[in-house]
């Protein structure tokens, strides 16, 4: 097993790198005097006959910061490996404090980052241009639309979580933007995720076709519309090309109706992505057909459903039907996680309880292929990140976590029994 994935040794090398960056960072802003000096201060006060200082607190910052610098390269790689699973804050910080942690810190210098803005993405993609190819091996990449101050925990009414991000002239600067950094990073880009809350923005999906992703196996869009859920605007004209995809999270915050017409968008998805096999479904609310196309949709993916959810006799089975066809949708998927928005103070309780009771009806409780999810409040921008964070470090327990499931199991059998 090689030693950075190692539990043990992972745990040394986060603690030793903490102390690394709090020792950098303390030494950097003390301004202590020089050795030389010190010395010559103490014969000075030593001809005077006054008490001398004590000299280990004046040196033993320069002692530590050259043990350090002599720490042998493995090591420091290693422990710059485990310390830069953030923003990337922590690999440019490091490239600033001598010229050995700035050449040791260069491959991790843009393995991590996290833009948000319009002005961020643009500046990102400038300085990216100028760096050399084989150091420019972005991995890991978070995007949105808007900073954080709009940020909101509470559930709060659609008007005011829009408010300060609308406008077609903003989405479209940010399209271009964003279409711009993607095919610069997409050679290497392993996890990416995206957030708009611009309410005019066209889904980011339908620029990506253009750009091939040949290392991608993540994929998180988070899309805040009032836009139409048509063919042109959500889908790209040309086929994905992503061989490596195996897990998409799709997430509609805010007007976020799943109907029949977000089938396409999956099944487009499975067409073209081989190894696609995790789906997730987030902060969503059903629209016209939308339990009926889920039903069907987990049915022809061969997913473990009941049998009970009436599907035939839908009044809405002719609207299932995309350009005259009916979809049909592959058997590679292996597991669809589904969890519907917490409507709160400003939506109706009863319907988000129907929606649940429709669901439990569906689910299987003794497998795992499709797993129903409680109910909650959109996700901010800050919980995004988070979970950009744990995907990009390897941590998948939101995707394959068994305890999770049989706790969530447990939960619909107790409210099947009360029902």
């Amino acid at each position: 097993m090689p030693l950075a994935r190692n539990s043990c040794f992972r745990h040394l090398f986060s603690t030793q790198a903490s102390r690394l960056l709090l020792l950098l960072t303390s030494a950097s802003s003390k301004q202590l005097p020089h050795t030389g000096n010190v010395s010559r201060i103490q014969r000075r006060e030593c001809n005077a006959n006054a008490p001398r200082p004590r000299t280990s607190a004046l040196i033993a910052p320069y002692q530590e910061m050259n043990t350090l610098e002599t720490c042998p390269h493995d090591l420091l790689y290693l422990i710059f490996q485990d310390a830069c699973h953030d923003t990337g804050v922590t690999a440019r910080s490091l490239a600033l404090t001598s010229r050995r942690m700035s050449a040791i810190s260069s491959t991790f210098r843009y393995r991590n980052l996290a833009i948000i803005g319009i002005t961020r993405i643009k500046r990102a993609y400038e300085s990216l241009l100028s760096v050399p190819e084989d150091l420019r091996r972005v991995h890991h990449l978070y995007l949105a639309d808007i900073p954080s101050e709009y940020l909101h925990v509470e559930p709060v009414s659609p008007n005011m979580r829009l408010r300060g991000c609308t406008g077609t002239e903003k989405a479209k600067r940010f399209q271009l933007a964003v279409d711009k950094l993607l095919a610069l990073v997409a050679p290497t880009l392993r996890t990416l995720t995206c957030v708009t809350r611009n309410p005019w923005q066209r889904f980011i999906l339908a620029h990506m076709g253009t750009t091939t992703f040949p290392c991608l196996e993540s994929l998180s869009l988070s899309q805040t519309t009032r836009m139409p859920f048509h063919s042109d605007a959500f889908l790209p004209p040309s086929p994905l090309r992503m061989p490596k995809l195996r897990r998409l999270h799709l997430a509609y915050t805010g007007a976020g109706y799943i109907d029949f017409r977000v089938g396409g968008i999956v099944r487009l998805f499975a067409d073209h992505c081989p190894n696609l096999t995790q789906l997730r479904l987030s902060d969503i609310d059903f629209y016209l057909g939308g339990k009926a196309e889920l039903f069907r949709m987990l049915h022809e993916m061969r997913i473990p459903t009941t049998e009970i959810f009436p599907l035939e006799g839908s009044p809405i089975s002719r609207q299932l039907a995309i350009g005259g066809r009916m979809l049909q949708y592959p058997s590679h998927i292996q597991r669809v996680i589904v969890q519907l928005q917490k409507r709160g103070r400003y939506g109706a309780g009863d319907l988000e309880a129907e929606d649940m009771k429709v669901l439990r009806s569906m689910q299987c409780l003794d497998r795992d292929e499709f797993m129903l999810d409680n109910p909650r409040i959109s996700r901010t921008y800050d919980e995004w990140v988070d979970e950009w964070l744990e995907v990009s470090d390897g941590n998948f327990d939101a995707w394959e976590d068994p305890e999770r499931h049989s706790r969530l199991t447990s939960v619909s059998r107790r409210s099947q029994s009360c029902a």
